[in-house]
């Protein structure tokens, strides 16, 4: 499916069922061995995708998100998406760091 090439969820997803498999490693051995040997990550983060996306767009809706992010914009977005996660999390983890201080001083 084109738009999980195009917004980069296709390869989000598949480090992110890596990581999960990974998590599995050490606690459940034998799963991590069967999943790791038997399950192709690429095909199964495809099929979820396009049953996501099928289950809450129609196939126009579809091609003008498809047209978005292959515009000029869209690919800004795309590629500017990781640094704003990234500084969001961190003035979230701030924000949090304030809260919990306030408290303990209570």
């Amino acid at each position: 499916m084109k738009l999980i090439e195009l917004t980069g969820t296709k390869q989000l997803s598949i480090q992110i069922f890596n990581q999960l498999l990974e998590s599995y490693k050490e606690s459940f051995q034998d799963i991590y061995e069967v999943l790791k040997n038997k399950v192709d990550i690429e095909e199964l983060v495809v099929e979820l995708c396009l049953y996501a996306y099928d289950k809450y767009f129609t196939d126009a809706e579809i091609n003008e998100i498809n047209r978005f992010y292959e515009s000029s914009i869209g690919k800004k977005m795309v590629r500017q998406t990781p640094q704003i996660f990234q500084e969001v999390s961190a003035m979230a983890e701030e924000r949090i760091k304030k809260v919990l201080s306030v408290l303990n001083e209570d």
